[in-house]
């Protein structure tokens, strides 16, 4: 029995005169915050940019001995060498992603060495007005390893996409 009610009856009528006005309250608030959703996505969309279709490249690894990612744009074979390894494993999805440089550059992020597992995607590619390119990327966390990994992400363009590349993390 419940400290202070007679019954479940009386129980039951004290905490449908506190949720109902407390839902009343919730659910438009709730309603709201999607309305400002759909807003910020609409001004994000409206910035006068152009999506740039891109490939990510699958089954590289930073090398340890490459030097701090200093440019965020490789157009060379003997660049990208000079920071990534392949990681070729069994079977036909275990094959790197080929690439022409003479039809493609790559844009390469990294992060610092991390014993915790974290992925880089991609979200999209797009051409601002302006002319530059922008890569936006979300940053997944999860478990901690028991050893170390440089977390990276190589996304493969065609050639004839010029411009400055700007990297913006979407949180």
């Amino acid at each position: 029995m419940l400290i202070g009610y007679n019954n479940s009856k009386t129980l039951i009528i004290k905490l449908n005169k506190f949720f109902l006005p407390m839902a009343i309250v919730v659910i438009p608030v709730s309603c709201e915050s999607t309305q400002n959703a759909a807003t910020q996505t609409t001004t994000h969309v409206n910035r006068q940019e152009t999506s740039v279709p891109f490939t990510v490249a699958q089954n590289y690894f930073v090398r340890n001995d490459a030097p701090a990612l200093t440019e965020n744009k490789i157009t060379d074979r003997t660049a990208f060498d000079r920071y990534f390894g392949t990681a070729t494993t069994m079977g036909t999805a275990g094959k790197p992603t080929p690439i022409d440089f003479s039809n493609r550059y790559a844009i390469a992020l990294t992060l610092p060495e991390t014993d915790t597992a974290v992925t880089i995607t991609p979200v999209n590619l797009a051409r601002r007005n302006d002319g530059q390119l922008i890569l936006r990327y979300k940053i997944n966390r999860g478990a901690k390893q028991s050893f170390m990994t440089v977390p990276n992400l190589i996304v493969l363009v065609d050639a004839d996409q010029t411009g400055n590349v700007i990297l913006e993390e979407i949180r």
